[in-house]
């Protein structure tokens, strides 16, 4: 007998929209962000060296623009959506998986449907993770620096162009955020395709969809 689980993993293989994901980040795009960073960074080095405040407030511009630009777009493709699909073939992979009670294919999706739906209610997964990882890594880490730079002596524009670099990385944090999002939790987004699939089915139900 097929459980939900084991359904939910033959789904997520069968109706991988990876790929679409990856179209929706061309590397053109990843190309322009690290060119863009690079020279963000060279201008903040040279700033540095030369204590010109002109050339660090040059590079914080720049900082925030490919952030806020980037993000924008990368936000925009708005990962979360559920992608057009083949009613046909989701249902003939139903029909192939579970078990149909005197052929009552609407019993069985409703049914599906009230599963899926106690599966669903509860906190997405990247809220947790996320949640954890500032709690147990980045506090501690932001503690600790400024503790590390009092005690260590290292030259002020060695800091300076760390402190620059940290920036950085925060931004590309920022920028990439949506995608990071998608990625924890693509494994909920999943089930929630899944259910709205099935909802579909069941509200749009159609008996041709199930021929072979």
């Amino acid at each position: 007998m097929t459980s939900y689980y084991s359904l939910i993993s033959d789904y997520k293989k069968e109706f991988n929209t990876f790929k679409d994901v990856r179209k929706t980040l061309p590397e053109r795009w990843l190309i322009l962000i690290v060119f863009l960073f690079l020279c963000a960074l060279s201008i903040a080095i040279i700033g540095v060296l030369l204590e010109s405040k002109i050339l660090i407030f040059v590079y914080l511009a720049m900082i925030v623009l490919i952030v806020l630009g980037f993000h924008k777009k990368i936000n925009s493709k708005n990962f979360d959506r559920i992608k057009e699909y083949n009613r046909k073939k989701f249902t003939h992979f139903l029909a192939s998986r579970v078990a149909i009670t005197d052929g009552d294919r609407v019993a069985m999706l409703r049914d599906l449907l009230t599963i899926s739906g106690h599966h669903l209610i509860r906190t997405k997964p990247g809220s947790k993770i996320k949640n954890g990882f500032i709690i147990t890594v980045i506090s501690p880490i932001l503690g600790f620096i400024p503790t590390f730079f009092e005690s260590t002596d290292w030259n002020k524009y060695v800091i300076i162009i760390v402190a620059l670099f940290i920036l950085m990385v925060i931004g590309l944090i920022v920028m990439f955020s949506p995608v990071i999002n998608f990625l924890l939790n693509r494994g909920y987004l999943k089930e929630e395709e899944f259910r709205v699939r099935v909802e579909n089915s069941l509200l749009n139900y159609n008996e041709n969809d199930w021929e072979y």
